[in-house]
């Protein structure tokens, strides 16, 4: 059985008054890293962007990347279409799919690993760190005709509060599945601990 990751990557986000994706993070950038983090726990990974001209640039930088990438139509109407248009384009072989945002850098990699096992046995695996669930969250195939079923803005929640009883929580030592880099002020922040931690 193959768990693969899917990197949402389709957003700009003005918040960040730039393209908050090729922000600087370690060695690398934020969604260049989310690459290498798959990479590094042997997952096959596929990056989502959009199909405007505007990631054209983006889609050229990454095309020697150890990943494949996918244009996505609509992905400007927000998570739901982006993960919906990306369904039917998922490798056949993949059994499970844990769906990744490249502004979460501080994930793990024994994160990613742990929730691949999961998925093996389970429906829905979502990661938690003291009692509060984050993400990524993972999917088995059988769930993946629903999630091509989504649409603007809104995630899977509807999904997995249909399926509660479906849902295995992985347990985490990992805060960062509650961390994501929405806001410049937010960003600059974690860069900065993440740069005193590497020193």
């Amino acid at each position: 059985m193959t768990v693969g990751v899917l990197i949402l990557a389709a957003g700009q986000s003005e918040r960040m008054q730039s393209d908050k994706r090729l922000l600087p993070w370690r060695n690398t950038t934020l969604v260049e890293h989310a690459i290498e983090l798959c990479n590094q726990t042997g997952l096959e990974s596929i990056v989502a962007l959009s199909d405007l001209d505007v990631d054209d640039a983006i889609s050229a930088r990454l095309s020697k990347a150890k990943t494949k990438l996918l244009r996505v139509p609509n992905a400007r109407e927000g998570m739901g279409a982006t993960i919906a248009n990306s369904i039917n384009h998922l490798p056949a072989h993949w059994s499970g799919l844990l769906i990744h945002l490249c502004d979460m850098p501080l994930v793990t990699a024994s994160t990613l690993k742990s929730m691949a096992v999961a998925l093996q046995k389970h429906r829905i695996v979502i990661p938690s760190y003291v009692e509060k669930w984050g993400n990524p969250r993972g999917f088995d195939r059988s769930l993946w005709p629903d999630l091509a079923k989504l649409g603007g803005d809104v995630g899977a929640k509807a999904l997995i509060k249909q399926n509660l009883d479906q849902v295995f929580v992985c347990e985490t030592t990992n805060s960062g599945v509650l961390t994501d880099l929405d806001d410049r002020t937010t960003y600059e922040f974690w860069y900065r601990i993440d740069q005193e931690n590497d020193q």
